[in-house]
């Protein structure tokens, strides 16, 4: 069985602003990812709301800010990669997002990150 990838946004910066489905989600997926992993803004935010994930595993994805195209795809390639990697496995994972006001929700195919993996392992 393969995990599922929720999208969850950790607001503009305020931890108390994390709303209850995204506090649950974070608290229930077993893996973090953030761009930029432990170091990130997001997981600093989520953090500070709720302090006993600062032991779970956090993927580190490199998702640097630039215009040059064949930069961004090889980095979302490895990023989906890493991401694909522990969803295989059964795992859910949390993707925390900075400054995203959206609601958590399973990934959805807006983002290139979210192609790759349904793609290729669909069938898993």
């Amino acid at each position: 069985m393969t995990g599922i990838l929720y999208s969850i946004g950790v607001g503009p910066g305020d931890p108390e602003l994390l709303t209850r489905k995204a506090e649950r989600l974070i608290r229930s997926c077993p893996v973090l990812a953030a761009p930029g992993g432990r170091d990130s803004t997001s997981f600093r935010i989520a953090v500070q709301a709720i302090p006993e994930i600062a032991e779970k595993p956090c993927l580190s994805l490199h998702l640097p800010m630039t215009r040059d195209q064949q930069v961004l795809k090889e980095s979302h390639r490895v990023a989906a990669e890493q991401v694909a990697e522990t969803l295989k496995s059964g795992q859910d994972v949390a993707l925390l997002k900075y400054r995203q006001w959206a609601f958590p929700i399973k990934w959805s195919p807006v983002c290139p990150l979210s192609a790759r993996p349904r793609q290729r392992w669909a069938k898993a």
